[in-house]
């Protein structure tokens, strides 16, 4: 009887295996398709972009003790991650996280009477804090910031095959972060804005690489965290620089 038990129940066993095995072998992609195109993957990586800002592509308004001053801006590169996750063939959600830094020269337009005026300041009160760097120098800003928004493209080259895409595609997004100043009396803000661009982007199997042009703007205000005058804005300092066409990199690999 235990013979009988243990022959039906490996026999039952093996039809059971043939038909999963059966199964799996339907599901699996196929080697070969002329059909089929390139399936771009939930990627991410490094993202490097060029920057520079020409003076007149900054508008601003800086002031200490209520009295006008000029700056000078001058960025590093911005060093960060991107990512994408494809809906379809053609649109997806497209995301840049990183790093940049500004370093902000500034200098009362009248170095004269902004002295003069500190001298004055001083002499009246005798707890003021501020020295002869309030009327020129400068101070650092680090922009941690992170872009969210879609991208559209056209696919040029997309074997399945081979595992290869050329894709042209632009990209526009919302700019959310924080700005965080060194060696200054303005506290830390935050930072909003936009961008947009365009590129093409290269596949092969899992590694893709992307080249292109990205616009930017953003807006960021900040106020003295001890005011020298009853209203803050006689110590403020609003920033809105315009990064146009600047050259990006960058390399992505495959999360699956």
């Amino acid at each position: 009887m235990k013979s009988i038990v243990l022959a039906c129940f490996v026999g039952v066993t093996l039809c059971f295996g043939a038909e999963i095995q059966t199964i799996d072998t339907s599901m699996a992609a196929p080697k070969k398709s002329d059909s089929m195109k390139y399936e771009e993957r939930v990627t991410i990586g490094p993202y490097f972009e060029l920057s520079s800002i020409p003076e007149n592509n900054v508008t601003y308004d800086f002031k200490i003790m209520n009295r006008p001053y000029q700056i000078q801006v001058n960025p590093s590169h911005f060093y960060g991650f991107s990512g994408t996750l494809p809906l379809n063939s053609w649109v997806g959600i497209h995301a840049i996280a990183g790093y940049q830094y500004f370093e902000i020269r500034y200098k009362d337009k009248n170095l004269k009477q902004g002295y003069e005026n500190l001298n004055t300041r001083i002499e009246e009160d005798p707890f003021f804090t501020l020295d002869s760097s309030a009327v020129q120098g400068s101070f650092d800003a680090h922009h941690f910031t992170v872009q969210v928004g879609f991208d559209a493209g056209l696919p040029l080259i997309s074997s399945y095959n081979y595992q290869t895409l050329l894709k042209l595609y632009g990209f526009a997004g919302a700019i959310g972060g924080r700005a965080i100043y060194r060696k200054t009396e303005f506290v830390n803000t935050s930072v909003w804005g936009y961008s947009w661009g365009c590129g093409f982007r290269a596949a092969f199997y899992k590694v893709s690489a992307s080249f292109g042009f990205r616009t930017s703007y953003f807006y960021s205000r900040t106020y003295f965290e001890k005011p020298t005058l009853s209203d803050k804005n006689g110590d403020t300092f609003m920033m809105d620089p315009d990064l146009y066409g600047e050259l990006f990199f960058g390399i992505n690999y495959s999360l699956f």
